[in-house]
């Protein structure tokens, strides 16, 4: 997973340095729920708002997560975008291992 020192904080302040080591335990968890629902979704995927909602999860924690799924090749960007409850369009993430499975299915199926 990305950050193996912990995560990032504001550079120079105690405060935010503590808040980033008090996290690393539940942004793990935080990060596997956000997987496993993304997962779920099948080649459909979620927004972050999908994910906010389903998760009962702040889009301040499953933004940062999202994106380190991302940054670690387990979740990605789709071309698909859907509306999210304010009517704004957002962009739609798959888990990586069912586009592998998609691919491997179209290809031996």
């Amino acid at each position: 997973m990305p950050y193996q020192d912990g995560l990032p904080f504001e550079s120079g302040s105690e405060t935010s340095q503590a808040a980033a080591e008090s996290m690393v335990g539940p942004a793990d968890k935080a990060r596997m729920a956000v997987l496993h629902f993304i997962e779920a979704c099948g080649l459909d995927g979620a927004t972050n708002d999908e994910i906010e909602m389903k998760t009962r999860m702040s889009g301040n924690t499953i933004r940062p997560r999202r994106r380190e799924l991302e940054d670690a090749w387990l979740v990605v960007k789709t071309s698909t975008q859907r509306p999210t409850r304010s009517g704004r369009l957002a962009d739609v993430y798959v888990a990586a291992s069912v586009v592998r499975a998609q691919e491997e299915s179209a290809e031996y199926g």
